[in-house]
């Protein structure tokens, strides 16, 4: 397993050195290139730290009870990775899907300040054999929640939607809904840390990390690329036609029934599974589980629907980082021409 991990990890490496490199000369605010930065490195810490177990089982490494190494690991990932990520990607992204204004200065400084050093006090007690700091946790959560309130004030200030976008927008109601999971998920993990362990925690435990994983991270992954793989779609047969024959607009791409669906299903497979995992019910569990694939299976269907052309495109190749960026760029300049030219006919 050690091994096997550290090739994941290897992989890893040279996919976050890339992105690094990238991040050094982005145009975009220095806060959201530390979010995105600093969630990578913390997935290379995250990853070695796992092949570390993994040999630690046959030779003794770490210190403290394997659980809690354990505990590190998934923090570390779970909360310095995944949701560092997702908000710095979200401070870009939310704004485009509401649409809203777009936080910017101490506000969104502050989110990934508060995230960073919180979960590596978290990281680091739990590692070296100590209790859990609440000091530590306390930090993440401010980091979080102001996240979450930096989210409300994109709410309180909304930007003109496009006439095309449609009614309901379900990418929009799967971030909000996912927003809420990660509240949820943050009043579970506050109270796992100030209590001592005992059966009921460690039933809690499993609702924290579906209400994390299921309910947030992956739901809002959903909510994002509703509104992403369109764009892509649109840019990409706008740069093959050469920039002359505008493609329909991606709000009409892919299918609105079938992410109602996805949404409805959603919605009630993720508290079902909670409720399973917490009383230990395999018929509960079950019912859950094939509520979510049948989300996932018919978010996949839609997904390829929405891209199903994109393949017979003559793509620059993707090892062709200066190539790729002109192109992009290309897009973005010529889809504003046609928006100014647009603005000005009326």
């Amino acid at each position: 397993m050690a091994w096997s991990a550290a090739l994941v990890v290897i992989a890893v490496g040279q996919v976050t050195g890339r992105v690094l490199r990238q991040l050094v000369r982005a145009q975009i605010p220095l806060a959201v290139r530390l979010h995105i930065g600093l969630a990578c490195i913390n997935f290379l810490v995250a990853g070695t730290l796992g092949v570390v177990i993994g040999a630690d089982r046959e030779v003794e490494v770490l210190a403290g009870s394997a659980i809690a190494n354990v505990y590190a690991h998934a923090h570390l990932a779970g909360v310095g990775w995944a949701t560092l990520m997702v908000v710095g990607v979200g401070y870009r992204l939310l704004p485009m899907v509401i649409p809203a204004a777009m936080p910017e200065g101490v506000r969104v400084v502050a989110s990934v300040v508060l995230v960073q050093v919180g979960v590596l006090g978290l990281f680091l007690t739990l590692l070296l054999g100590g209790q859990a700091s609440i000091v530590s946790a306390l930090l993440t959560v401010a980091g979080i929640a102001t996240f979450l309130a930096n989210a409300t004030w994109m709410r309180r200030h909304p930007r003109p939607a496009p006439p095309a976008r449609p009614r309901p927008d379900w990418g929009v109601l799967h971030a909000l809904q996912a927003l809420v999971y990660l509240f949820i998920a943050v009043g579970i993990g506050l109270v796992l840390v100030m209590t001592p362990t005992a059966t009921w925690t460690a039933r809690l435990a499993m609702a924290y990390g579906t209400v994390a994983l299921v309910g947030f991270l992956a739901q809002i992954v959903i909510g994002m690329e509703q509104r992403i793989l369109p764009l892509f779609q649109w840019h990409t047969l706008f740069r093959a036609s050469g920039f002359t024959d505008q493609p329909p607009s991606p709000h009409a791409m892919g299918s609105q029934p079938m992410r109602a669906a996805v949404f409805c299903l959603w919605t009630v497979g993720v508290p079902v599974l909670v409720v399973g995992l917490s009383i230990e019910s395999a018929t509960i569990v079950g019912i859950g589980g094939w509520v979510l694939l049948g989300a996932v299976a018919l978010h996949t269907v839609n997904t390829y629907r929405t891209l199903r052309l994109v393949g017979s495109v003559n793509l620059t190749s993707a090892g062709d980082d200066e190539a790729s960026g002109v192109g992009v760029h290309a897009a973005v300049t010529a889809a504003h021409t046609v928006r100014d030219r647009a603005r000005s006919n009326r």
